[in-house]
């Protein structure tokens, strides 16, 4: 299995992927390095695998025996037709694609492209989208074969800007947040709907996820653009309570019992930093230098020297100190 393919496995998320991307992009900036990256999203993946192929690389990988046959004859002699309304055509016989909605059809997907980037140094995988970057002082000559250059690119949901200020995507994420919250806001306590329990449930179910995804890797825009975050929560605080305007942030979280939107950055930053020290000490991303976690024998607990790294400012430890200490 390709150990930059980050899809349908466990331990793995399009939060590290694009933090390994980002990570790197920083110690560029260090070095004075620019970074060009190509985005490829392979139209039609899961319908155009090589059926044989995957049975082949099964074999590679060390499947064998009747495992290796009952796949070969899941993937065989397997038929399709269309459905509109209540029109049903002819069935016909595929000879490419796994099979939509199964299990185990992502998990052969990835295998099937596991090689794909095999020679490419610096790449990361999330199922059909595929990223492959490089760096260097001269930029130059690699900005002479681009085709089409753009001031901000989206990257598995994160909109990455040149300078990593991730101004855009802040705006972006409000905005998201705002829609959603728009959609619910009928049904809330405000304007004589459900009680401020159910308000909150669909705030938490409906809203928070836009806000706090994918967070690790832009924690470290302005706080600026994070105020507009926290202005979501406390609109929908209000929503939901029924409360007037004028009622402060502090006294909407005490009275709905919902934490800070910092508080809940926090934790999401810690818990990304346990799930990264939990990965073997070769992962690329326990090896990518200053402002990575590591673990001191010597303690129980975990050490993170977090001061050049773009999980910052989470404020969790005392400030004086050089290193900020998670306790287990």
């Amino acid at each position: 299995m390709d150990p930059m393919q980050f899809a349908y496995r466990c331990n793995h998320s399009i939060t590290q992927a694009i933090l390994l991307f980002v990570m790197d992009i920083l110690e560029g900036f260090k070095k004075n390095e620019h970074t060009v990256a190509t985005f490829v999203d392979l139209e039609g993946a899961f319908d155009s695998v090589w059926r044989e192929a995957v049975v082949y690389k099964l074999a590679d990988i060390g499947i064998n025996g009747k495992l290796l046959l009952y796949i070969a004859n899941y993937l065989t002699g397997r038929t399709a037709r269309n459905l509109v309304n209540t029109y049903q055509s002819e069935w016909i016989k595929t000879e490419l694609g796994v099979p939509q909605g199964s299990v185990i059809s992502p998990i052969l997907f990835i295998i099937f492209i596991k090689d794909m980037t095999s020679n490419i140094p610096k790449k990361i995988g999330y199922a059909d989208d595929l990223l492959a970057w490089t760096q260097n002082i001269d930029i130059s000559a690699a900005e002479k074969q681009m085709k089409n250059q753009v001031s901000s690119k989206v990257c598995l949901g994160v909109t990455l800007d040149q300078h990593l200020t991730f101004q855009e995507h802040t705006d972006k994420t409000a905005k998201k947040a705002f829609g959603a919250l728009a959609r619910i806001s009928a049904l809330m306590a405000d304007i004589g709907g459900m009680k401020m329990e159910i308000g909150i449930a669909l705030y938490k179910a409906c809203v928070r996820p836009h806000l706090e995804y994918a967070y690790p890797i832009w924690c470290c825009a302005s706080e600026a653009q994070l105020r507009k975050i926290y202005r979501v929560q406390r609109i929908a605080l209000l929503r939901a309570s029924g409360t007037i305007n004028t009622t402060p942030a502090a006294a909407l979280e005490v009275l709905t019992h919902v934490p800070p939107p910092r508080l809940r950055f926090q934790e999401i930053l810690a818990h990304e930093f346990i799930r990264i020290l939990r990965k073997p000490h070769d992962n690329p991303l326990r090896c990518m230098g200053p402002g990575l976690p590591r673990a001191d024998p010597s303690v129980k607990a975990i050490i993170i020297d977090i001061s050049d790294s773009p999980l910052c400012d989470c404020g969790l430890a005392n400030e004086t100190v050089d290193h900020k200490i998670f306790h287990c």
